[in-house]
């Protein structure tokens, strides 16, 4: 089945196609972003849920109607760049922690 095909089973509704679709790609996404960006087992699944539900958002808002590459590449491009959030938020927030106790220790 060609992408832009799954694409409009999505748009009209079809839930076995949208499951297929998360299945197909859940287990390799997580894997991938162990090795690749140390995500634990639990933040790669949360984070392959929203970049789904990212994807599924602009399947039906018409923000995505053909595909020029194909959904893994698609999804693994929102990954990516969730992840890099997550962790641009995480470096700040050991930051600013590593401060308030670094300043305690001052006084």
């Amino acid at each position: 089945m060609s992408e832009n095909l799954i694409l409009k089973d999505i748009r009209a509704g079809d839930k076995n196609t949208l499951g297929a679709v998360y299945q197909k790609y859940r287990k390799e996404f997580t894997q991938w972003a162990y090795v690749q960006y140390r995500c634990s087992q639990d933040e790669g699944k949360e984070i392959y849920q929203l970049s789904f539900f990212i994807f599924y958002d602009n399947v039906m808002t018409g923000k995505l109607e053909n595909m020029s590459s194909n959904i893994k590449t698609y999804l693994f491009a929102i990954g990516k760049n969730k992840i890099l959030e997550m962790q641009r938020r995480n470096a700040r927030y050991a930051y600013d922690i590593n401060e308030e106790i670094l300043g305690m220790d001052e006084e």
